[in-house]
């Protein structure tokens, strides 16, 4: 089989403008990460066992906890929002180009790809939602 670049895109928010909407939430789910030892915040292994639900499978390393700080996050952007919020990270370095967007974790929005009138609103109060491209090698 070949390997090669395929393109990929994303729809994000700044963690800045996460905070806006959900402080408490997003400092919780944060700090947990931060603490753990075992996880790597900008790791693309965790983001996949994160969104898979393996994180949630390993209580001997506090996944359990962290699985649900993120969930209550996930949860309460959609409250307040109506948008739904989903973690990733993209590796620049190892499976993508110097040129994309971006590099690290990043927030990936769902239900803006024709901005709804909960995607203007949410412009209005907190800023704005962007789109962003990268390849990734595989």
């Amino acid at each position: 089989m070949s390997m090669g670049y395929g393109g990929a895109s994303a729809t994000i928010i700044d963690e800045e403008v996460l905070a806006k909407v959900c402080p408490n939430e997003l400092k919780v789910f944060l700090d947990l990460v931060e603490a753990n030892e075992e996880y790597d915040i900008d790791s693309e292994f965790f983001a996949s066992e994160l969104v898979c639900g393996d994180v949630a499978r390993d209580d001997e390393n506090g996944g359990e906890a962290i699985a649900k700080a993120y969930t209550d996050l996930c949860n309460a952007f959609e409250k307040a929002t109506k948008l739904s919020l989903e973690f990733a990270v993209h590796d620049c370095d190892n499976s993508g180009d110097a040129y994309d967007d971006v590099d690290g974790h990043f927030w990936c929005v769902d239900n803006v790809y024709q901005k709804t009138p909960e995607a203007i609103e949410f412009e209005k109060q907190f800023g704005s939602i962007q789109n962003v491209s990268y390849v990734q090698f595989g």
